[in-house]
């Protein structure tokens, strides 16, 4: 039975940073089914609607909340 991963990465005005960790763990080989979901806390610089159309291959999800609210909120 293969084991089921979930990530997920909070984006804040960082787009290039989080589109290189998911690239980082696409490369990871092992036998779990990845799932990668990306939570945008409400960035200022667009980041989050680019992640949104540049990784919707790549990941499960992205999600833009509509105010910051905080990283743990948004893990």
């Amino acid at each position: 039975m293969k084991s089921r991963v979930v990530a997920a990465l909070v984006n804040y005005n960082s787009g290039e940073e989080t589109t290189a960790a998911v690239s980082s763990l696409r490369a990871l080989k092992n036998d779990a089914d990845l799932d990668i979901v990306v939570v945008d806390n409400c960035s200022s610089d667009g980041s989050g609607e680019r992640l949104r159309d540049s990784l919707s291959a790549s990941v499960t999800e992205v999600l833009l909340l509509d105010c910051n609210r905080g990283f743990a909120a948004g893990m």
